[in-house]
């Protein structure tokens, strides 16, 4: 992945000054047509002793001769010089800064105003190096006011060399970085380190590397990865701080850890032409900040399978049954298909859904029909509206695979699983209440009085229920919603308590219901302003509540 340049994102228009082994005259660093310049750019020691932790702080003043800029800011650069001119050794210190701004780890903000400011940054020099003494620069130079206008965009051409430069004596490292590798399973569809070749467009995956470093730390590394017919693919990686400029994947700041000890996720990318086949990583490179370098030619890690479905195939998809009726329980849906060019016959089928459609893949191990066809199990969870199949990986017994669905970018069989839909609402075949009458004392010390509803659904169980109590009047006096878990199946007993309030005036109440099953289709019966209820099946419910 490319790591984003905080520092350059915050405005735009840019002055950058390149980096040189020698320092510039004292003249202040301007490129033509720009009103930016640098005034002043100097670190504090030009000779420090760095064998132990030890601080060289940076003081720089930007000009502005914009009189209208209301802010500046930008990125300073800090590297170890190489042994020959314009190279460097080891990761890039970004110093970011900005007028009136200090601290979250960029420089500190001084004095002055967007016209003339002047910042410090105390750099923390790194202990070991290639080499008992390093040259460390400043290599480059970033700065905008955010003014539109071409006319901040400088030349790099038209400056002048102006830089600083220290000389630090440094602990010689003398170690190889090391490191452990995984296959990232998430940057893999369906967590499967398959992939679809469609000709067309490259493909992804990424592994993670865990570098270990104690001395100079690490700095950058890359993965060669080998197809069947040779064919290679290189993933570059290295150790990225904030803001760092990199087209390398990140390790350290994206992926956490510091410079001794740090998780790197590696993208790798195949080309559309890659060929088909399993790709291993052959090599693995690492090189610290001091230039000491480790190469592993036999590493051990999950290889990827690139596939075009050019060789092993599946057609014929099918689920059975389908649509399902899972209104009372689980039902098992089989996920069919033909298969052909199979070598050592199918030994897996890989289903895969997007987890959140109430259905879970079953056993991967085929069956094979009397047509021979091949077949596995998908379980539909109770009351699940669809089940979107995603993705299927056909695993031959030679390893081939064939891909199919979202999941991997490959050919959609269009597969749902789907719940026959509710169309009938549930029937009150009968009603009765436990008891039609009630003196007020029972009210509040029990028992009370129990609504019991004989129920038939065809399609759906009754899952809901609501009762209302009316006085003589019409007018309601009680009301109780909830669900009810007592229908174990299509047809059953429903028994739910009256709610009778405290303190119901002595008088004759009459009842009325309705029942919801699990699809939401609602019969009701002797609900008042309810223009769909109907009578109550065995005539009106009432009771009489005494003194």
């Amino acid at each position: 992945m490319s790591i984003p340049r905080k520092g350059l994102g915050r405005l735009a228009g840019v002055l950058i000054v390149a980096a040189a082994a020698t320092l510039a005259a004292a003249a202040p660093a301007v490129a033509a047509g720009s009103s930016i310049s640098i005034e002043t750019l100097k670190f504090k020691h030009a000779n420090i002793d760095a064998t132990s932790t030890v601080v060289n702080t940076l003081t720089f003043t930007i000009a502005d001769s914009h009189t209208n800029a209301t802010g500046i800011g930008g990125d300073l650069f800090v590297r170890q010089l190489g042994s020959a001119p314009g190279t460097f050794i080891g990761d890039t210190y970004d110093v970011f800064f900005s007028f009136g701004n200090s601290g979250f780890g960029g420089a500190t903000f001084v004095s002055g105003s967007p016209q003339k400011s002047t910042y410090t940054y105390d750099f923390v020099v790194p202990t070991y190096a290639n080499a008992a003494k390093a040259t460390w620069i400043v290599s480059k130079v970033v700065i905008s006011d955010g003014l539109a206008g071409g006319n901040l965009n400088a030349d790099p051409a038209n400056l002048g060399h102006f830089q600083d430069s220290f000389t630090a004596k440094e602990n010689i490292d003398t170690i190889k970085p090391s490191y452990q590798m995984n296959w990232d399973t998430n940057s893999g569809p369906s967590h499967r380190p398959y992939l679809f070749l469609d000709g067309t467009h490259p493909v992804r995956t990424g592994y993670t590397v865990d570098v270990q470093d104690g001395q100079s730390g690490f700095w950058k590394g890359s993965l060669q990865l080998r197809g069947p017919t040779g064919q290679t693919v290189m993933a570059p990686f290295a150790y990225v701080e904030p803001n760092a400029e990199t087209t390398a994947s990140g390790c350290g700041f994206s992926g956490g850890g510091t410079i001794n000890d740090t998780s790197c996720g590696v993208d790798v990318t195949f080309p559309a032409d890659a060929a088909p086949g399993v790709w291993n990583v052959a090599q693995v490179s690492l090189t610290d900040n001091a230039g000491n370098r480790f190469v592993d030619k036999q590493p051990d890690t999950t290889p990827i399978t690139l596939t075009s479905n050019s060789a092993l195939a599946a057609h014929d998809f099918s689920l059975t049954p389908n649509p399902v009726d899972d209104w009372i329980g689980d039902v098992t849906v089989q996920v069919g298909m033909t298969v052909t060019g199979a070598t050592g016959g199918v030994s897996a089928i890989y289903v895969e859904s997007d987890g959140v459609s109430g259905c879970l893949p079953g056993a991967t191990t085929p069956t094979i029909g009397a047509d021979g066809t091949v077949s596995v199990p998908v379980l539909m969870f109770q009351r699940s509206p669809s089940c979107p199949i995603d993705g299927i990986a056909v695993v031959d017994g030679a390893g081939n695979i064939a891909l199919y669905g979202p999941d991997y970018g490959a050919p959609d069989p269009g597969l749902t699983i789907t719940n026959i839909p509710d169309t009938v609402a549930p029937v009150a075949t009968a009603a009765s209440l436990s008891t039609t009458t009630i003196s007020d004392e029972q009210i509040s010390t029990g028992p009370g009085i129990d609504l019991i509803v004989q129920i038939t659904s065809q399609i759906a169980p009754v899952d809901q229920f609501s009762i209302v109590l009316y006085d003589v009047d019409g007018n309601s006096v009680g009301e109780e919603f909830g669900g009810t878990g007592v229908l174990g199946g299509l047809n059953g007993t429903m028994t739910q308590s009256l709610p009778l309030p405290f303190f119901l005036a002595p008088g004759t109440y009459t009842v009325g219901f309705s029942i919801t099953d699990e699809g939401g289709l609602t019969s009701s019966y002797g609900i008042s302003g309810d223009v769909n209820s109907q009578p109550l099946p065995s005539g009106p419910l009432s009771f009489t509540v005494t003194p």
